[in-house]
């Protein structure tokens, strides 16, 4: 139990963080925070921008949303996650996500949230879920629940596919890395 309270103490943390941020940034020039590519824009100022941008919000809706069901998969999480790789996953998502919206954003649209972070941890837990369970027909009903999510996602008008996308991919190489690594043990 001891174990769960600093994971939701973490996530109550960064959430506020987040709120924050909603809160006395959004009035201050956002250009500096959110991520956009544009025509003559500095690199250095692009690196940073696709790591802040992660930690901003359009709406007070956005972050709730994003809040909850990253708050649902705490519990979760911490069954395969330590503290510290908990820390290092999130930062290793904030990474790909920044690196893929480096390389492969639109010109002239904003970027923000952290539902790419969130929908990666999801995808660990799921694939770990499918890789106890070891038969498919065990699995089914998590495999449909996770595709009409994934589809109700790409659906929403204004959801970053880019984002969302990286976070699945990052998800999915990780716990394959990972379950690699174990097994090398």
């Amino acid at each position: 139990m001891q174990t769960m309270d600093k994971y939701y103490k973490l996530y109550i943390g960064l959430l506020l963080w987040m709120l924050f941020l909603y809160l006395f940034c959004c009035d201050i020039n956002t250009d500096i925070l959110l991520f956009c590519k544009r025509e003559k824009i500095n690199f250095g100022i692009l690196i940073v921008q696709s790591i802040t941008t992660q930690w901003m919000h359009f709406s007070i809706y956005h972050l709730m949303v994003n809040g909850i069901f990253g708050f649902l998969l705490i519990k979760k999480a911490e069954q395969f996650f330590s503290i510290k790789q908990f820390i290092l996953f999130w930062f290793i998502n904030m990474f790909s996500i920044g690196l893929a919206l480096i390389l492969f954003a639109h010109k002239g649209i904003a970027y923000a949230g952290c539902s790419g972070i969130v929908l990666s941890i999801y995808i660990v837990l799921f694939l770990e879920d499918i890789n106890k369970k070891k038969k498919l027909k065990e699995s089914v009903s998590e495999i449909i629940d996770s595709t009409v999510l994934l589809i109700l996602i790409f659906l929403t008008p204004g959801s970053s596919v880019l984002m969302h996308f990286a976070g699945i991919m990052t998800g999915a190489v990780y716990f394959s890395l990972n379950k690699l690594l174990v097994n090398k043990m």
